[in-house]
């Protein structure tokens, strides 16, 4: 016997779903914004929509492009151009509404970062003032990180945040006057703060490059003995780390304001003497 109540509901969905993608917005052009006879960069004409004028936009933006009307006329838009325009409400209806799909020039992110730092041959010294050559320290961390994103135009934003980070490293030392080798692990945790700038290689903004630069305090740091004898590394410094990185982003639109972001920097701490190599690969979820 035919189920008539999952009929229905699937009739409702399906019905909602057409809904959703034939709903429309009603904007101000904000500025002068080019038009494209389809939604890709080849098809770029030689009209404009110019500031003031009122124009419908499809929310269902696909490939960085959205479906504009004005009157009869049918064009594409870049979906990065909406930035600048004013959201006035749906069409047909005499609220204001909430576009889904124009992009906003303020994003919020919660990244969570894999990095890997090999610090190069050093000398610490312990509150019994005993000095060991360390080796070539490296290891693997995951941190986390919050920040706001800001979209100055089209191609360029800025970007602010906090990190948490942790750099926990393995290598081999001798202590100065001995012949004895140890091995230790470097705990040491970080907080700071991050500011960077990103420019979006394509107007759909999916590839982008970024400059980064961190100022992390040290909040505690640790040589655990691995293999040799016990040491008391009470009395060592805390240490400061200026990082400076570039990166390569690719973005994934997930549903509405949200987004992840995908992303590998490199670089290297310039605090240390010689410079310690970074190398991090991250996760952002912005919305």
């Amino acid at each position: 016997m035919v189920n008539i109540k999952k009929i229905l509901i699937f009739v409702v969905l399906v019905f909602g779903l057409v809904q959703a993608a034939l709903a429309e917005n009603r904007y101000i052009v904000g500025r002068s914004t080019s038009i494209y006879e389809g939604p890709s960069r080849d098809f770029k004409s030689d009209r404009h929509y110019n500031r003031g004028q009122t124009v419908d936009v499809e929310e269902n933006c696909e490939e960085g492009f959205c479906r504009v009307k004005l009157g009869a006329d049918i064009g594409y838009v870049l979906r990065s151009a909406l930035i600048d325009w004013q959201l006035v409400g749906r069409v047909g209806s005499t609220g204001e509404g909430v576009s889904a799909e124009k992009p906003k020039r303020w994003q919020f992110r919660f990244e969570i970062i894999e990095s890997y730092l090999q610090e190069a041959a050093h000398d610490i010294q312990t509150s019994l003032n005993s000095t060991y050559s360390l080796s070539a320290f490296k290891g693997l961390n995951t941190n986390f990180a919050i920040g706001v994103e800001y979209a100055k135009d089209i191609n360029w934003s800025w970007l602010a945040g906090l990190i948490y980070r942790r750099v926990d490293t393995e290598g081999d030392s001798v202590e100065t006057g001995t012949t004895l080798t140890n091995r230790f692990r470097l705990e040491q945790t970080f907080v700071g703060g991050t500011a960077g700038v990103r420019y979006y290689l394509s107007h759909h903004e999916r590839w982008s490059m970024s400059g980064n630069l961190e100022y992390s305090k040290g909040q505690s740091i640790k040589l655990v003995v691995l293999q040799g004898p016990a040491i008391d590394s009470s009395g060592l410094k805390l240490p400061l780390y200026v990082i400076a990185t570039g990166g390569l982003g690719y973005t994934m639109p997930l549903m509405s304001h949200y987004s992840l972001e995908l992303g590998l920097r490199a670089g290297a701490v310039m605090t240390t003497i010689p410079a310690t190599v970074v190398a991090e690969g991250l996760v952002a979820l912005r919305f």
